[in-house]
């Protein structure tokens, strides 16, 4: 079995590393021709104040 998908965001390349990890086949499609950086850079942190959540 190969699970396609459609996308190479966030999401998209998740999906690849845990199936990659599960040692199932799979082929991300993407429309862009060329991955490069977007923006500016995502942080996840969790919050330094324990009571702010």
């Amino acid at each position: 079995m190969t699970v396609l998908i459609a996308g190479a965001g966030i999401g998209g390349l998740t999906l690849g590393l845990s199936l990659h990890q599960l040692g199932i086949g799979f082929r991300i499609f993407e429309a862009v021709r060329e991955i490069r950086p977007l923006g500016g850079r995502d942080q996840c942190a969790a919050p330094c104040d324990p009571g702010a959540v």
